[in-house]
């Protein structure tokens, strides 16, 4: 099950578990027998509430596996970063390397490649899910990840023209009301600006002359 940019789609799954997916993501499972072996395959990002039953496992686009018997948590597994923040219950996660580490309520871990300390788990008392009610939050985010996930949620392409591009990074939010204030929240801080073609399918960043 696919869905496209620009959309969220909701899925239950065979056992009654709940998923909800995030544009520009898929999962992969076999709905036959589902019941006793409760497996899926996740590229991108999802909310899952899992019923209680047998275990339940996830497998990541990005090497992680997830193992649940009964919880609420989101994952986000894109190119060089995984994330878990979980909800209800426990999560055991397992990287790449076969390190193990365990999530419990109101924790939250995060993999990013290539990183010194790629791996942290820490306290997260949030109790909202930010994309599911169209609000994204970034904390010293790679400003080209930023554009990547508005990319997704308006189902446009953007071009980067503006230097040092993968060095710059954002802290604040967008909403998920229109292409064009989600770009006037990111692009004004950063001192860019943005052109567009008549129907806002591409779109070109730019530094602002002083």
């Amino acid at each position: 099950i696919s869905v496209p940019a620009g959309r969220t789609s909701y899925i239950e799954l065979p056992d009654g578990s709940q998923v909800l997916l995030n544009a520009g993501s898929s999962i992969r499972f076999n709905k036959h027998g589902f019941y006793k072996n409760r497996k899926i395959k996740l590229s991108g990002e999802a909310f899952f509430t899992v019923i209680k039953g047998q275990t339940f496992e996830i497998n990541t686009v990005t090497g992680e596996q997830i193992q649940i018997l009964g919880t609420s948590f989101n994952v986000f597994s894109r190119t060089g970063k995984f994330e878990l923040k979980c909800y209800e219950g426990k999560v055991l996660v397992m990287t790449p390397d076969k390190d193990k580490y365990v999530v419990e309520t109101n924790q939250k871990i995060t993999i990013k490649k290539g990183e010194p300390n790629p791996i942290t788990v820490v306290a997260d008392s949030s109790s909202k899910i930010g994309w599911i009610r169209g609000e994204f939050n970034f904390n010293q985010t790679a400003l080209t990840d930023v554009f990547e996930e508005i990319e997704r949620q308006f189902n446009t392409h953007i071009t980067l023209n503006f230097p040092d591009t993968s060095l710059r990074m954002f802290t604040g939010v967008f909403y998920k009301n229109s292409l064009s204030e989600a770009l006037s929240l990111v692009c004004l801080p950063m001192n860019l600006n943005w052109v567009a073609n008549n129907d806002s399918s591409y779109i070109e960043i730019f530094s602002v002359t002083p």
